[in-house]
């Protein structure tokens, strides 16, 4: 029986690959005729690599081994015990990822296809492949602690039975044990562990230390050949990290050369005038800045210049990353992202700082905020509103790049809010990539703290990473006694109808006012989302406001404006992969008896607020707002909706 699905999911497939670069086609043939056409062929491929290995690759690690210091050393305390905890597993054969644990191993042999891995989210056996645990040893870890030993005794084991038990080809290898995604970071994972276990006492030059160079070489050029055109993305800048990793550590000028080009196309393609990557993910920002870190600082410590481009890349990417810093320090979970996956916002920060990059402020280039005329393609699109007591972070951008859909969520004009440095407003995070109901929500309209007409998706989705049509948004900021932020977008869902959402969030000192209008909803109820952080208690009162408290103290009240009713329920949060916590939600319903189109809203205070609250409307645009007595000229709209209540 064919699901009734099924020719939405055929539309939204054929929509997504009709937007692909030839490029990504043609990369994705290959790959599929390669992993059918290979097992069947009556070719040993893996000793065809084994034959091109060196009996004795000459391997040089200093540099390797300094920006591995260099990154301990920019940890924090509680970042490095955690990698002390996790690694400590395996000398019990355990492993953890993505919040599942597993007794993988048994005395060194693990079981590298054992059929629990099928059960699981592709992520775990992916990043098991990658031997993520060795991030953990050579973080936490100095070579000369105590129980250094024991882990390189441990990981010995499972490096060797890899050597012995994994080839190149079989069924399915490049979506398996060789990913070029996961070869990429088993290389570079192994480079530094090759380094690090050279400083563990006791250790010498031994038969375990050639196996593992001669591995490392044989997945190079495994790499080489296997570099992920037709995946793009993330995946591509670790291909041209990797590669140039090796490259530097066994002399190949070939391999260097290739990891350089990738890096400076990457660079100049994936990130965006204001310095942010183009998958607008603030956790993919992180991961691909600290490639771009490492391969400038491995290319500096061997005395090799640093091309223009890497060195341009790194420091427009780090002053974004500065940019986007949140009040407590920790990424914002936009788009797909959660906490642990990579360095912590400021660590990354102080890795730039370390090796002698330079931030480029993209405040002061002017590709930021409302005064820039790079095109909003070009730029990020997110912005803040900055008060005395607190920062907001308003998503005005495109959702990604339209040939790489994957990362990206139907967020737009979606809003995040700290107090102080605590979070209140939070985004989702995510909880996996596998394709199903979680995965629509993380990624769909209903995850994020925007606009949603009826129960319809502006943006249709489905599967794990395919997406329709995508709305276009205009947005801008304006400082002054009251800052403002507005944006605007027209959406076209597959089903329901067709609507227009202006935004605008205004703030003074100790005050925000979210206020949205809506066109061309027709009959369908509108609704916004405030997802609160599990910390943030809320009391609905008898008035319709809602105070929110943090272990007993009051944080903020959020008071409707007119037209607008709240309810208080509760939602799902992802802060890591694989954990789920459930957490408050507040939802700001327009008026039922609201004309068309219609506005609504809330005030969020940091004091007391008593009394009604009035926005005075001149022309059906805002132009004062009357809060606790006080009255405060709005500014000016720009991008202005056509009408409201």
């Amino acid at each position: 029986m064919i699901s009734r699905y099924a020719p939405e999911m055929l539309s939204l497939g054929a929509h997504t690959v009709s937007r692909m670069e030839p490029r990504q086609l043609l990369g994705m043939g290959e790959r599929t005729a390669r992993e059918r056409l290979l097992p069947r062929l009556p070719i040993d491929f893996d000793r065809r690599y084994e034959r091109r290995v060196p009996s004795d690759p000459t391997v040089r690690l200093d540099a390797i081994a300094d920006d591995t210091e260099v990154i301990r050393s920019c940890l924090e305390g509680t970042s490095r015990q955690e990698y002390r905890e996790r690694a400590r597993e395996i000398t019990d054969d355990r492993l953890t990822l993505i919040n599942r644990t597993l007794r993988i191993a048994e005395s060194g042999a693990v079981r590298w296809y054992d059929e629990r891995l099928d059960e699981l989210s592709i992520l775990w056996p992916l990043k098991l492949y990658a031997f993520e645990p060795i991030a953990w040893i050579v973080m936490g870890f100095d070579p000369d602690d105590t129980g250094g030993s024991e882990l390189r005794d441990a990981m010995d084991g499972w490096i060797v039975d890899w050597i012995d038990t994994v080839d190149i080809g079989g069924v399915n290898y490049l979506r398996r044990a060789w990913t070029p995604w996961s070869v990429s970071l088993r290389i570079q994972r192994w480079l530094r562990y090759l380094a690090w276990r050279d400083g563990v006492p006791g250790t010498g030059v031994d038969g375990v230390e050639l196996a593992i160079r001669r591995e490392i070489y044989k997945n190079a050029l495994f790499l080489r050949n296997h570099v992920e055109w037709d995946v793009g993305g993330n995946h591509l800048i670790e291909n041209g990290a990797a590669l140039l990793a090796a490259g530097l550590a066994f002399g190949e000028d070939e391999w260097i050369e290739t990891g350089i080009e990738i890096l400076r196309r990457t660079g100049d393609q994936q990130f965006l005038d204001d310095g942010c990557h183009f998958e607008r993910s603030a956790m993919y920002h992180v991961l691909t800045l600290t490639r771009f870190i490492t391969s400038y600082a491995l290319l500096d410590r061997s005395d090799r210049s640093v091309p223009e481009g890497i060195r341009a890349t790194a420091a427009d990417a780090t002053g974004f990353l500065q940019y986007l810093r949140p009040p407590d320090g920790r990424i914002p979970l936009v788009n797909d992202a959660v906490y642990g996956e990579g360095l912590r916002l400021d660590a990354c920060l102080r890795y730039a700082d370390a090796v002698g990059i330079s931030a480029v402020d993209p405040r002061e280039t002017g590709v930021v905020g409302g005064t820039s005329s790079t095109p909003a393609a070009r730029r990020s699109g997110y912005h803040w509103l900055r008060t005395d007591v607190g920062e907001m972070l308003l998503d005005g951008g495109p959702l990604g790049p339209p040939h790489l859909p994957g990362h990206a969520h139907s967020d737009t004009l979606s809003l995040l809010l700290w107090i102080g440095d605590r979070p209140v407003v939070t985004d989702t995070g995510a909880f996996d990539y596998a394709g199903g109901p979680r995965r629509n929500y993380v990624r769909g309209v209903r995850g994020h703290n925007t606009v949603q007409v009826g129960d319809v998706e502006p943006i249709p989705i489905g599967g794990s990473y395919l997406m329709g049509p995508r709305p276009k948004p205009v947005s801008r900021t304006r400082s002054g006694d009251v800052s403002l932020f507005e944006g605007s977008y027209d959406a076209l869902p597959r089903r329901g109808p067709n609507y227009t959402h202006h935004r605008a969030a205004y703030a003074d000192d100790d005050w925000w006012v979210v206020r949205d209008t809506v066109a061309g909803h027709g009959t369908e109820p509108v609704r916004s989302r405030l997802h609160l952080h599990p910390e943030i208690d809320p009391s609905l009162e008898r008035d319709g406001r809602v105070r929110l408290s943090a272990a007993g103290t009051d944080v903020a009240t959020l008071c409707p404006l007119e037209w607008t009713r709240v309810s208080v329920s509760e939602s799902q949060y992802h802060p890591r992969f694989g954990e789920t916590v459930e957490r408050p939600l507040v939802e700001l319903h327009a008026d039922e008896g609201a004309a068309d189109p219609t506005t609504f809203g809330v005030l969020i205070a940091t004091k007391d607020v008593a009394g009604e609250i009035d926005v005075a409307v001149d022309g059906r645009r805002p132009g004062r707002l009357t809060v606790a007595g006080e009255t405060h000229p709005l500014p000016a709209l720009g991008l202005a909706p056509t009408g409201g209540n």
